[in-house]
């Protein structure tokens, strides 16, 4: 999905979004729903560490493309943006 979106494939990350929010939402609501306070913040906080995780592995991902330059990630990166950045 994330190839797709640098590629400006509109239709398929919206659909691939639309998808993982129903997904998610479903997930919550039947197997989270009434659960205690105690692990309702312990599961918010796994929410949190998987979303680090995710944000994490994507910069690590563009970085290792750049030869862990990062004067050189950003500056492809505005390139890519047509220098709207």
């Amino acid at each position: 999905m994330f190839t797709h979106a640098l590629l400006a494939h509109h239709f398929v990350v919206v659909g691939a979004l639309v998808i993982f929010a129903i997904a998610g939402g479903v997930d919550e609501y039947i197997f989270h729903r009434d659960i205690p306070a105690e692990e309702s913040d312990l599961h918010a906080k796994e929410h949190l560490a998987l979303l680090i995780f995710i944000v994490v592995s994507l910069a690590t991902d563009w970085l290792e493309k750049s030869h862990w330059n990062l004067p050189e990630a950003l500056d492809n990166l505005r390139n890519v943006a047509g220098g709207a950045l």
